[in-house]
């Protein structure tokens, strides 16, 4: 089979699961057979990058099970990022959270140095003024 009927088989494919699914944007079907992807060892056979699937399978029915594969990462692209949304808004959230709790446990702390120095301040200040010099012999 030549390059150019698995790209139209595989565009076919597509343009049903995008009927399927209810899927009206633009997909851009990237087919590179023969290449790795992004991880040369591991032999990546497709990924989804914006609008765009890549495909880097040879044989047609590998392609067009990656194809598939993709395809639904494509469609639940939204739900991922609004999950990957809300997480980071959560750790925003613990992060004001924690910085809040630091804010009052460092005036907390620096409250209670000063009274402790106060209160060594008022005992070194007798000492030094001679009130309790007797005592100390």
């Amino acid at each position: 089979m030549t390059l150019a009927y698995n790209t139209e088989t595989l565009l076919d494919r597509l343009n049903l699961l995008k009927k399927l699914f209810d899927v009206t944007e633009d997909i851009d079907l990237i087919y590179l057979p023969n290449q790795k992807g992004e991880i040369p060892t591991v032999g990546c056979r497709g990924r989804v990058e914006g609008t765009s699937i890549y495909l880097f399978e040879e044989d047609l029915e590998k392609a067009l099970q990656t194809l598939d594969h993709e395809f639904l990462h494509f469609v639940l692209r939204e739900s991922r990022n609004a999950s990957i949304n809300i997480h980071n808004s959560d750790l925003a959230l613990v992060g004001l959270i924690l910085e809040a709790y630091r804010k009052v446990t460092e005036k907390a702390l620096n409250e209670a140095d000063e009274k402790g120095i106060e209160r060594l301040g008022k005992g070194l200040s007798k000492l030094l003024n001679g009130k309790y010099s007797n005592n100390l012999v």
